[in-house]
C-alpha cells in the first residue's frame, strides 16, 4: 500500500512541478500579450485572472490530496478526517471550474475570430473536467461518510 501512495505522491509532485512551471513562465505573460494584440481589457485581464485561479485551485487540490494520501497511509481512511478532505477537494475543483468560468469569453472569442469552433469545444471540455471530478468527489464523500457512520455503529454494538 505504500509503495502504491509514493507512487501517487510523485505524480502529484510532478503535476505540481508542470503546473508551477506553466504559471510562472506563461501565465503571467497572457494578459499583457493580449493587450498588445489589440484584444480588450475586459477579456485580457479575466482570462489572466482565470489561469491563476485555476492554478491557485489545483495547487490546493494537490495540498488535500497530499493530506488524504497521508490519511489512508495511516490507516484512518474512514474516518471525519478524511471526509473533511475529499470535501475539500471538491471545493477546489469547484474552484478551477470558477477558472476556467473566467477564461470562457476568451476561449470564445478566440474561436470566432478564427472560424475555429473545436477551440470552443475543448473549453468547454476543460469546462467539464472539474464538474464531472467534483461530482464524483460529492459522491465519494457522501460514501465515506456512510461507510464511517456504519463503522462506528458497528463498534458500539460490538
Amino acid at each position: 500500500m505504500k509503495l502504491r501512495s509514493w507512487f501517487l505522491k510523485v505524480c502529484l509532485v510532478l503535476a505540481t512541478l508542470l503546473v508551477l512551471t506553466l504559471g510562472v513562465v506563461l501565465f503571467w505573460r497572457a494578459p499583457g500579450a493580449l493587450l498588445q494584440s489589440g484584444v480588450s481589457p475586459l477579456l485580457a485581464w479575466p482570462f489572466g485572472s482565470g489561469l491563476y485561479v485555476i492554478v491557485a485551485g489545483f495547487l490546493a487540490a494537490v495540498v488535500f490530496a497530499w493530506q488524504l494520501l497521508a490519511t489512508i497511509d495511516h490507516n484512518l481512511a474512514f474516518s471525519q478526517r478524511a471526509v473533511q478532505l475529499l470535501a475539500r477537494l471538491k471545493w477546489a475543483c469547484v474552484g478551477m471550474q470558477a477558472g476556467v468560468l473566467l477564461c470562457l469569453p476568451m476561449i470564445y472569442t478566440f474561436a470566432d475570430q478564427d472560424d475555429a469552433p473545436g477551440v470552443m469545444l475543448i473549453g468547454l471540455v476543460l469546462f467539464a473536467i472539474p464538474m464531472v471530478v467534483g461530482v464524483f468527489l460529492a459522491l465519494l464523500q457522501r460514501l465515506w461518510a456512510a461507510a464511517l457512520a456504519y463503522k462506528e455503529e458497528n463498534e458500539l454494538t460490538v
